[in-house]
């Protein structure tokens, strides 16, 4: 798995640069590798160029093989050539990774290789020694990432509406695959492991279900095996007996066992679930052209074949209707059998293949929740879905080797690194099981400082990164703490007793962790970590508000209330904002703006957000108000002047807060909030602050266990004073205790 999620990354990593052009290979000649370098290295990549799309490491594998093949990290570049009759210099080009490698053969040891661009720009170089080991072909699993993304790529230009391809759709190497794939608007995913491709979600259903192979699939996409409804008549449970069994049928004659047929065309059979079936046509005994569902079972070689003719004779079709027959065959299509009998029910739940379970419903929740709260012991797999054996319903996780299962209302577990690793360990009742996997992390009361749009960009892109340094995307922290990367949501953050510093917004099926330290927080800057679900580093994530607007996907700046403050702003704060032939409305975006080159500033609006930037403001931009208000404040009156000018005050709240989470850790942070055009208290009753404390933190606190306040300055031109508060909240059965030191700077504007 380590070996994918390098390569990946090495291919990842390289695709923001551009492909080797042609005319460069015109007086390439072929280079032959001195039998001294052909061997394997542990090297270090050191970046020299800091423009480079690169990640220093230690201890990357490199090998050259034989025939010349050179592997960094699993990516494999062939055919080395000398260039512009040069005989002394090396060089593979990898074309669709920008990259070039040159390795001087006149070296008496080896010392390094050099790492280029394909248009020969230095990026470092790999040092160290060797050979150490011989020489291993670097790509372990039959195909390299560029023939998979190639796949990908085909499958999704076939199947857009399955499989829509986008930003935050990116290549994944855990849960149990190669690599695999999820596409959030579809709520599908479309992985790989070995040699077979599996999908899951939508009408494929709420299991990994094979739907071909991968060089059948490169060869032909269309070829991908989808949903085929079948009519209703076929739908069902059904008890069948195999009949007419030849000698050599794998299958005893009279063996019993239940077929589940759903709507969607899958199968199950015992406690084998099959994918979908191809629709072929056959002659019949009459030479008459019918259709019949097929289904597969490469592993053993057979086939389960239903003739899809018996619906359409109405004269036996209700007859009919109850009967179930299932032709038995060999992989190539030689007759074993025929299973026989009764429909015994109108249920498409493949459990019930396996017999049914009144806890059936109770045991996938569990089996659900499991996997998601312990991706790394219990990880999801196109080969992991519930079966039944010995009375246990159970799901194996093949890549950990751990079996988990439930008998007689008791949750099982056992397998490598859980006890002796043979004996089945009950860890509680289903109930209990089901109690505390359902316990919710403590939520995160996200600080209205840290609400809006921001702007934020990628840096520190690690080897393994699906996101390459320099990517910008759009970033927005609602009211309720809910994040969306261009407008793909990752929920609400939680805190972790394990990571009682961060907030961290996770999504399995995107597949990345998103951490914000506490510590850092900051009213104008955003500062990130992006990892996978496993805590693999992927890059920080940088960027500054741009403006207050919680919109987490695109809306409509109101022209009309734009231009009517330009108007305003133009005619009563001419100073800042002069009319000008060169000042015109900008659009990006959501984004309406205009730039006044005289003094320098932009005004832009986003939604109802009114922003200023530029000169005395600095380049972030500062939210001085909200549209409908600030044309209301300078809006004229009946009498021709301007409405009465209102007093505006502009807050800061700075201060230590501390909050203990029962009996864990106590985290310590820093607040630094500001607002702009807000109204200053009416006076400075304790109720009257208390109010106001409240209405600021309402996000984290609920109510005041204790307040003291003392006033500094109280003028018409500011009011300063210290809130020394004390709050507690209880989520689900664990308290939380706050204490703010806070310092609250009222200042006339």
């Amino acid at each position: 798995m380590l070996q994918h999620i390098a390569r990946s990354g090495a291919v990842l990593v390289s695709l923001a640069l551009t492909l080797f052009s042609a005319c460069a290979q015109a007086q390439d000649t072929p280079a032959t590798i001195p039998s001294a370098f052909v061997g394997g290295y542990s090297l270090e990549l050191i970046v020299d160029n800091p423009a480079a799309p690169l990640v220093a490491q230690t201890n990357l594998p490199v090998y050259i093989t034989v025939a010349g093949d050179l592997c960094v990290n699993e990516l494999q570049v062939s055919d080395p050539v000398f260039r512009d009759g040069d005989i002394t210099i090396a060089y593979w080009d990898a074309a669709a990774s920008g990259l070039s490698f040159s390795l001087d053969i006149t070296q008496v040891v080896f010392a390094e290789m050099g790492v280029l661009s394909s248009e020969g720009v230095a990026y470092g170089r790999l040092v160290g020694t060797g050979p150490t080991t011989d020489a291993s072909p670097c790509v372990t699993s039959g195909y390299d990432i560029t023939t998979l993304n190639g796949l990908y790529d085909a499958l999704e230009g076939n199947y857009p509406t399955l499989f829509p391809s986008g930003t935050f759709t990116i290549n994944q190497f855990d849960s149990g695959f190669d690599v695999y794939r999820y596409y959030q608007s579809s709520d599908m995913s479309l992985a790989v492991l070995g040699t077979s491709v599996y999908v899951l979600g939508g009408d494929f259903g709420d299991f990994y279900v094979n739907v071909g192979e991968v060089e059948d699939l490169i060869a032909n996409p269309a070829g991908l095996l989808i949903p085929e409804p079948l009519p209703s008549f076929y739908h069902g449970t059904f008890s069948l007996s195999l009949s007419e069994a030849l000698p050599f049928s794998p299958i005893a004659e009279g063996t019993e066992l239940t077929f589940v047929v759903q709507e969607s065309g899958r199968l199950c059979v015992g406690e084998l679930q099959f994918s979908f079936p191809t629709i072929e046509q056959f002659i019949d005994d009459e030479d008459v052209v019918r259709d019949r569902a097929v289904w597969t079972d490469n592993r053993n070689g057979i086939r389960y074949v239903a003739n899809l003719d018996r619906h359409l004779n109405p004269e036996t079709f209700e007859t009919d209707f109850g009967i179930g027959e299932i032709i038995f065959q060999s992989g190539s299509g030689a007759q074993y059998g025929v299973f026989e009998g009764n429909k015994v029910s109108l249920s498409q739940e493949c459990i019930n293949a396996s017999g049914g379970n009144p806890d059936s419903e109770d045991i996938a929740t569990m089996f659900g929740l499991a996997e998601q709260q312990f991706p790394n012991m219990l990880p999801t797999g196109p080969q992991t879905y519930s079966q039944v054996a010995d009375g246990y319903i159970f799901r194996f996780y093949q890549s950990t080797g751990i079996y988990l299962g439930v008998l007689d209302g008791l949750v099982y577990l056992s397998g490598t690194g859980v006890g002796n690793g043979i004996d089945a360990e009950v860890i509680g009742t289903l109930s209990d099981v089901l109690a505390q996997l359902n316990e919710t992390p403590s939520a995160f009361p996200i600080p209205a400082s840290q609400v809006g749009t921001y702007a934020m960009t990628f840096s520190n892109a690690s080897s393994v990164s699906p996101f390459a340094d320099t990517t910008q995307v759009d970033l927005v922290i609602k009211n309720d703490g809910q994040m969306c990367l261009d407008g793909l949501s990752l929920g609400t953050p939680l805190l972790k007793p394990n990571t009682p510093g961060y907030a961290l917004w996770e999504s399995s099926t995107l597949g990345v962790s998103i951490a914000l330290e506490l510590d850092s927080l900051s009213v104008t800057d955003l500062s990130l970590s992006v990892s996978s679900m496993d805590g693999l580093p992927y890059a920080d994530l940088d960027g500054v508000k741009t403006s207050q607007s919680t919109e987490c996907g695109a809306t409509t700046t109101n022209v009309t209330l734009s231009n009517e403050l330009f108007s305003l702003a133009q005619l009563y704060y001419s100073e800042y904002f002069p009319s000008s032939t060169l000042s015109f409305n900008q659009v990006s975006g959501n984004v309406i703006s205009r730039y006044y080159p005289s003094t320098g500033l932009t005004l832009a609006i986003e939604g109802t957000s009114v922003s200023v930037s530029g000169g005395e403001f600095g380049s972030t931009p500062i939210v001085v108000g909200e549209l409908s208000g600030l044309i209301e404040q300078l809006t004229p009156d009946p009498d021709g002047g301007v409405v009465e000018e209102v007093i505006i005050y502009d807050l800061t709240v700075a201060g230590p807060s501390q909050v203990q989470f029962g009996s864990l850790a106590v985290v310590n942070r820093s607040i630094d909030l500001e607002y702009f055009d807000v109204e200053r208290p009416a006076d400075t009753a304790d109720s009257t602050l208390d109010a106001l404390f409240l209405s600021i933190f309402s996000n984290e606190i609920e109510s005041i266990v204790l307040s003291t306040y003392t006033i500094f300055s109280d003028t018409d031109d500011e009011l300063v004073f210290t809130a020394n508060v004390s709050s507690e909240t209880t989520v689900v059965t664990s308290t939380k205790y706050w204490d703010y030191q806070i310092v609250f700077s009222f200042q006339k504007r």
